[in-house]
């Protein structure tokens, strides 16, 4: 039987053909079928799959022992209902088979697992070895699986090989689209194993509860390179609109020199700050927005010292008409170079913004300035003019 008549099981298992079935598992998944264990044979029975249903959210949040033992009976017998009672309806026959590492094998190797009195695993199984199967066989036998071992409710234990689980795992996404891990790579073997001898027409439903992105640090990804071949980045420029390639470096001395954006000013607008710079009756002058930090922040400073000030508010009503306020700030950008804000002049000498004017405060060039140009203020001896800046921002 082909790799492709197992994966399509699940169809084949919708015909009402009278044959034997077979439920194939990794050793991860042994929990589905612990409901046997508990005695109870599958049903049909819709009220007891909601009195589990209804049982499950009522206990959930319960961390007891035993609430946890009848969530995970409960949760059990609700999968075992639609898988098991579905192929028990359409076969005569049904067998459970369980997949576990050759190299590693703790329930097939017939040996106890030792416990505690509270049923814990006390040491690590003496058969375990180190496998791929990621997810499969700790090193130790779990009481839930030794328990339906026990009961006889695994019918067939197959050993699967390393290599085998690697090989079909990258088989199911290259042949089949299907992105698994390497233990579905692992169950997959097992299911062609039991193909192989099962009679023709038996419905075999492998279950593959992984997937495939988890496993990228893995061996099972060992022979995929981080960064594309050559037959790759020929395949992406193929594509002139969708290509993976960097663009080839420009030669600086090729590269075109940047592009300076003109700044376009208007004579209104120069007039305008030129007046207000060289005005000797208000010799400092602010060029500010309403509500900006730093422009708080000097404004906070001069009211403290009683430092006479104008303030041109660039983005206040008054200068909103036909975007004057952003004309004036035109001008300001090419005369200093500078977009920022605020930006002070006194005497009609550049001081710069927040942080030189704080500075300039702070090494007394600032007092000079306003003692040269008759402008009386308190005394600014002794404080730092950054702590008027707001304590959300970050020190300057």
């Amino acid at each position: 039987m082909k790799m492709r008549s197992v994966i399509s099981s699940f169809s084949a298992v919708k015909r009402p053909i009278t044959c034997l079935a077979f439920l194939v598992l990794g050793l991860g998944s042994i929990p589905m079928i612990e409901a046997r264990s508990v005695g109870h044979a599958p049903t049909a029975d819709p009220q007891r799959l909601k009195a589990d249903v209804e049982m499950l959210t009522e206990i959930r949040p319960s961390r007891s022992a035993a609430n946890w033992q009848a969530m995970q009976i409960a949760a059990s017998r609700i999968t075992t209902e639609f898988l098991e009672t579905g192929c028990r309806f359409r076969t005569q026959g049904f067998r459970v088979v369980v997949c576990e590492p050759d190299n590693s094998q703790l329930l097939g190797s017939g040996l106890p697992q030792e416990r505690d009195a509270d049923g814990a695993p006390s040491v690590s199984h003496p058969n375990f070895r180190p496998h791929l199967m990621q997810g499969w066989s700790p090193d130790f036998i779990p009481k839930l699986a030794e328990d339906v071992v026990v009961a006889e409710l695994i019918d067939e234990i197959i050993p699967i090989n390393g290599l085998d689980s690697l090989r079909l795992a990258k088989d199911l996404a290259r042949q089949e689209g299907i992105f698994t891990g390497i233990t579905g790579g692992a169950t997959l073997a097992g299911a062609l194993e039991v193909a192989q001898r099962a009679p023709e027409g038996a419905n075999i439903v492998c279950m593959l509860p992984d997937t495939g992105e988890r496993y990228l640090s893995t061996t099972l990804f060992e022979d995929v390179p981080a960064d594309m071949t050559a037959e790759e980045i020929e395949i992406s420029q193929s594509t002139p609109r969708y290509r993976f390639d960097p663009t080839p470096p420009v030669d600086d001395d090729d590269a075109p020199p940047p592009v300076e954006e003109e700044i376009v000013v208007t004579p209104e607008a120069v007039a305008f700050v030129d007046d207000v710079v060289g005005d000797n009756e208000r010799p400092l002058v602010m060029f500010a927005l309403e509500w900006c930090e730093f422009c708080w922040s000097v404004r906070k400073l001069f009211a403290e010292y009683d430092i006479p000030f104008r303030s041109v508010d660039l983005d206040s009503v008054e200068y909103q008409k036909d975007n004057w306020g952003g004309d004036i700030r035109a001008v300001l950008k090419k005369k200093l170079g500078s977009p920022t804000i605020p930006q002070i002049f006194l005497g009609g000498e550049y001081m710069g913004g927040a942080t030189e004017t704080f500075d300039a405060f702070n090494d007394g060039h600032l007092r000079d300035l306003l003692e040269k140009n008759g402008i009386a203020h308190k005394d600014t001896s002794g404080v730092d003019a950054y702590s008027f800046l707001p304590t959300w921002l970050h020190p300057r």
